[in-house]
């Protein structure tokens, strides 16, 4: 199945395909073409507060576009909560996802990147507490 949704800035899609999101750009020429992603895994020490305490640490995993601006993000506690964020569901009562760069200009992204398939698995494991 695939199905477009032009969403936040004009010439930018995001196409459904088999589950996935995918985004896509129009170039000069008004063809829509797959904007190249990135995949991160981060860990955090810090613990949430409030309701979210017993959580516990998490581990937040990243699909990004070409300027490290997060398009799909799982986030996994310690104690097996999932949420899962992406343009279709933008935030939520949990959280949200990520807005700007995930990584500062001082740090190196390389040392998180993961696979894509390895994202994917993430991503489809598992019902989330926020679907």
């Amino acid at each position: 199945m695939r199905q477009g949704h032009e969403f936040g800035h004009p010439g930018i899609s995001v196409v459904l395909l088999d589950g996935g999101l995918s985004l896509h750009r129009r170039g000069r020429s008004g063809i829509m073409r797959a904007v190249p992603g990135r995949y991160f895994r981060r860990e955090w020490d810090d613990v949430r507060s409030g309701d979210h305490l017993r959580w516990g640490r998490a581990r937040y995993f990243f699909e990004t576009d070409e300027n490290l601006v997060a398009t799909r993000q799982v986030e996994v506690y310690a104690s097996g909560h999932r949420l899962c964020y992406d343009a279709t569901r933008p935030e939520d009562e949990h959280g949200f996802l990520a807005d700007g760069p995930i990584f500062p200009d001082d740090e190196w992204p390389e040392l998180f990147e993961i696979t894509a398939s390895e994202f994917e698995a993430e991503w489809r494991q598992g019902r989330s507490v926020n679907l």
